[in-house]
């Protein structure tokens, strides 16, 4: 599992529905791990405020279309306190799209957010400052909604899409 790994060196933060969230690129982190017996300096978990800005925040429980994300508090799930996440509904909504993740819940995360001075300085005020994380949830919502507008998915992710004439050039300058 990468994410306790990542977690205990400090790269980030675990987020209500069990991602790594860092204070830079939000939820929109992928993790590898890559083993070795070379001697390294140990890093420390970090404490960027996130548990207590998810705790507050919850959009991504909101904008689950199968309530896979607890809306509740954390739990004690196999020896560490989380938030629960039933991820048999998330696997089966992704079956359903053909192994396609929805991705509203990272769409959703205020930590997701283009990284401009704007965004930048949000995050560092929601890490150095906890009584600003409500204030800065409130203007997420007034900038982008409190619930964020989702977009239909593409229609070449349905089966019976007959691609157009700019999806066919696009392809074709694809495989060029």
């Amino acid at each position: 599992l990468n994410v306790p790994v990542a977690v205990d060196a400090g790269l980030g933060e675990v987020s209500r529905p069990g991602f790594l969230l860092t204070k830079k690129y939000g939820p929109g982190v992928r993790l590898v791990t890559v083993t070795t017996d070379m001697p390294l300096a140990v890093d420390q978990p970090v404490d960027l405020g996130i548990q207590d800005f998810c705790a507050k925040c919850m959009k991504c429980a909101n904008v689950c279309p199968v309530g896979a994300i607890s809306k509740g508090g954390k739990e004690v799930i196999r020896g560490a306190r989380l938030w629960p996440f039933a991820a048999e509904r998330c696997f089966r909504l992704r079956m359903a799209l053909g192994n396609t993740p929805c991705m509203y819940c990272m769409s959703a995360c205020p930590w997701t957010k283009p990284r401009n001075i704007l965004h930048q300085t949000a995050a560092e005020l929601a890490v150095w400052l906890p009584i600003s994380r409500k204030p800065l949830l409130w203007i997420d919502d007034l900038l982008y909604g409190r619930k964020p507008r989702l977009h239909a998915f593409p229609s070449w992710l349905d089966p019976d899409h007959r691609p157009g004439l700019r999806e066919r050039v696009s392809t074709l300058l694809h495989k060029v």
